[in-house]
């Protein structure tokens, strides 16, 4: 293989009449600018050289393209943008193949839908993300997957943003084949076949489809999508490809995907993604100590505990199941103990006690429940540090979040086990603080006892209703019963801040008194458990949009008709959940 045109990040080499193009931007080979400036270049080259009859495009590494650079996101995406690129592809006289392995996601998808074919490994995933971080696709997704996959397939894809493994999207026409060879000579094979010629996914036509699979593919996905704007924005956008010429319906989809990229709801969407990717991070845990996962014992019976078996089971995990009134030897060969929700305070204490007779020196301990403090359990099982609290539901039966509990004699190790053994159950986790009960459920409670002072105000329960229903914030139990005289005029927006401002200031309260890390553990806790509506990003998001004097005025005005049953967060504390300090 001889080298030709070269860049730091793509590169175009030659394998006889076939130029390989590749892209090497690790760890994920995100469609950055310097990619998209490397990739006109090879494309302008291979197009130019006379010696090549067909192309491959393939990622270094076990990668393909996993997305845009998010680093990017918030900024204005300089030239060229990403559907300049693939017009390069398709203007291209030659043939060019999609190699993908690991990932083709957002951008990556819809640059391999502007070559000619696409195939992938066995392992490898596709998909258009970008409806689930609040936009919708912005390089041709919208238009070029319907003339492959057909309008209602595309319409679930999309709208919902799920990931294809290979050989489903074979089945369904996102890709043309899945190889189990070696991934660039097969592209090269497959190259070699097509005979030069060019299969520009938008001069193809979308099949035809039943009307009535259509408009429930429609409903759907607007259910699904709780209504939001953007979700209909890309139903419209897929349907243009039978009612629009191509290059208009290019052009109005990406129109549309720069406003929705800058807006409120992508904002949010998108906190919320770097809030879980953060939610793993922690200075003084370093993951890669996690103790081993091959065997992990669960102790216990009941529906959280047979979701965390089959959880650990699908992922390749062993796992030994311990009815709790059984001999404990069990666990005597694992080095993780997972210990389920007990019944009362002084039954988990006295297994503990019984667990610490058993258990291996190293073993790790999480014990599920939130009855008593990390530290009262780990002085029950009688050592320093191998203990920490695992709150919220398991497994698949539960919210998806759970609340890693530590206290400071907690060992990194400890902590490291309890994040890997979330992740590998398929589940988020974020770190706590040591106390009784769920910080996601205190916080969360501020909105009801805000529903009840609110309601001492001479505010009718059916306007507090429509307001919480609005906003998209569940409804607790309220009281029925009506002021002969109400006391009070609030109009909606007032009663939604006096709900809204009570969340932020009992989420302050819990960042000042260290319970809870940061804003975004917060809002991954209020968003993933408790039923705050995503689009808007949780608590510490929406208190950041708000002028904090406003806020503190609100604040203050709760804890003046609250008296003493209100504890107000300090300012610093309200200016941390809102980012600041």
């Amino acid at each position: 293989m001889s080298s030709g045109n070269k860049s730091d990040v793509v590169r175009l080499e030659k394998r006889d009449d076939i130029g390989i193009i590749t892209i090497d931007n690790p760890p994920i080979n995100a469609g950055a600018r310097g990619v998209r400036i490397g990739l006109l270049a090879a494309v302008q080259a291979f197009s130019e050289d006379s010696g090549l009859a067909a192309g491959v495009l393939i990622g270094a590494g076990r990668m393909f393209m996993a997305g845009s650079d998010m680093r990017e996101i918030n900024a204005p995406v300089l030239d060229p943008i990403l559907p300049e690129v693939i017009g390069a592809i398709e203007r291209c006289p030659k043939p060019i193949v999609a190699a993908i392995a690991g990932a083709a996601l957002g951008g990556g998808y819809e640059l391999s839908l502007g070559c000619d074919a696409r195939i992938a490994s066995p392992e490898a995933v596709v998909g258009l993300p970008e409806c689930a971080l609040g936009m919708m696709p912005g390089a041709g997704g919208t238009q070029r997957l319907p003339r492959l996959a057909g309008l209602p397939v595309s319409i679930r894809l999309i709208c919902s943003g799920e990931r294809v493994k290979a050989r489903r999207a074979a089945e369904i026409g996102m890709i043309d084949k899945v190889v189990d060879g070696p991934l660039l000579e097969e592209a090269i094979a497959f190259a070699r076949g097509l005979g030069g010629r060019k299969r520009r996914v938008m001069e193809m036509t979308a099949p035809d489809c039943d009307p009535a699979d259509l408009d429930r593919a429609k409903v759907d996905a607007l259910a699904a999508g709780g209504g939001r704007p953007h979700i209909q924005l890309a139903i419209d956008a897929v349907e243009w490809c039978r009612t629009r010429p191509g290059d208009e319906a290019l052009r109005e989809e990406r129109k549309i995907f720069d406003r929705l990229r800058t807006g409120p709801e992508a904002e949010a969407m998108l906190h919320l993604f770097f809030a879980e990717r953060d939610s793993m991070k922690d200075a003084s845990v370093d993951l890669s100590s996690s103790a081993s996962l091959d065997h992990v014992a669960i102790v216990g019976i009941g529906p959280d505990c047979d979701a965390l078996a089959a959880a650990m089971v699908r992922r390749g995990h062993s796992v030994v199941l311990v009815s709790e009134l059984s001999d404990l030897d069990a666990v005597s060969s694992c080095d993780v103990i997972f210990v389920a929700e007990q019944a009362n305070d002084d039954r988990i204490g006295a297994l503990l006690v019984r667990l610490s007779a058993h258990a291996r020196a190293h073993a790790v301990v999480l014990v599920a429940g939130g009855g008593q403090t990390v530290a009262t359990l780990e002085k029950a099982f009688g050592r320093s540090g191998k203990l920490c609290g695992w709150r919220g539901m398991a497994g698949a039966a539960g919210s998806g979040i759970v609340e890693i509990v530590r206290q400071a004699r907690t060992e990194p190790r400890t902590l490291a086990t309890a994040l890997a053994l979330a992740k590998a159950a398929g589940q988020m986790a974020v770190m706590v603080g040591d106390s009784e009960g769920l910080v996601g459920r205190r916080i969360a409670a501020a909105a009801h006892r805000s529903c009840v002072l609110l309601q001492e105000q001479g505010v009718r329960a059916e306007q507090l209703r429509e307001v919480l229903t609005r906003f998209g914030l569940p409804v607790p139990p309220l009281s029925e019963a009506t002021r002969a005289e109400p006391q009070t005029t609030m109009d909606d927006e007032q009663i939604a801040s006096w709900i809204l401002v009570a969340i932020a200031n009992e989420a302050a309260l819990m960042l000042a008194a260290g319970r809870v890390r940061s804003p975004g553990d917060v809002d991954l806790l209020l968003t993933n458990a408790y039923g705050f509506p995503r689009h808007e990003g949780g608590i510490g998001l929406w208190a950041r949009r708000q002028q904090r004097a406003n806020l503190k005025q609100v604040v203050g005005m709760l804890a003046e008709a609250s008296g003493e049953r209100f504890e107000r967060a300090p300012d610093v504390a309200l200016d941390a959940l809102c980012g600041e300090g």
